[in-house]
C-alpha cells in the first residue's frame, strides 16, 4: 500500500522541519505546535488508509490517550484538544466494529467455534475501555491542571465517562 507510505513519509517531513524548527531557538513555539499538529494529523489520517478493522479503532484509541496524556502533563493545549476529535474518531470505529462483524457460522462445527474473550472485537473494546477510563481519572486529577475551562472540562468528564460505560 503505497499511499499508507506517503503519508507516513509525508509525517516524516513535517517531524524533520519541525525538528529543525525546534533546534533554531528564534522561531516562535507557534510554528513548531502547527508543524506538530501536521505530524499528527498525516499520522492519524494513515491509519485507515493502511489499516483495517479493529487495528484502526486500537491504534487510534492509543493515538488519543497519548495526547491528552501529554497535553494534560506538560500543559499542550495543542495536544489536548487534538485528542478530543481522536476519542470521537476511535469511539466511531469502534462502534462500526461492532456492526461490521460477520454472521456467525454454524456454531457446531470445530473449526469456526469462536472464543468469546479472544477476539479483536473484544481485545479493542477492552483497550478501549482502559484508555476512556485512564482519560477520566486523567482529566478529574487535580495533580495537573486543565487547559480547559472549567465548564469544557465537566462535559469532556461526562462524554468520556459516558462513551467508556456505554463500551
Amino acid at each position: 500500500r503505497l499511499v499508507g507510505l506517503f503519508t507516513i513519509s509525508n509525517a516524516a517531513i513535517h517531524l524533520l522541519f519541525a525538528d529543525g524548527a525546534d533546534r533554531l531557538k528564534h522561531v516562535p513555539l507557534d510554528l513548531i505546535y502547527l508543524l506538530s499538529a501536521l505530524v499528527l494529523t498525516f499520522v492519524t489520517i494513515s491509519v485507515p488508509v493502511q489499516f483495517d478493522g479493529n487495528q484502526i479503532t486500537l491504534i487510534w484509541t492509543a493515538e488519543a490517550g497519548i495526547l491528552f496524556w501529554i497535553g494534560r502533563t506538560r500543559q499542550i493545549s495543542l495536544y489536548e484538544f487534538y485528542s478530543f476529535p481522536l476519542m470521537v474518531l476511535a469511539s466511531v470505529s469502534l462502534y462500526g466494529d461492532w456492526f461490521t462483524q460477520p454472521p456467525a457460522r454454524d456454531p457446531f462445527e470445530v473449526s469456526t467455534i469462536s472464543f468469546p474473550f479472544l477476539n479483536g472485537t473484544f481485545v479493542g473494546a477492552a483497550f478501549y475501555l482502559a484508555a476512556f477510563a485512564a482519560i477520566w481519572n486523567w482529566n478529574r486529577s487535580e495533580r495537573f491542571d486543565p487547559v480547559l475551562n472549567p465548564e469544557i472540562r465537566t462535559l469532556i468528564h461526562y462524554a468520556v465517562g459516558a462513551a467508556a460505560l456505554f463500551a
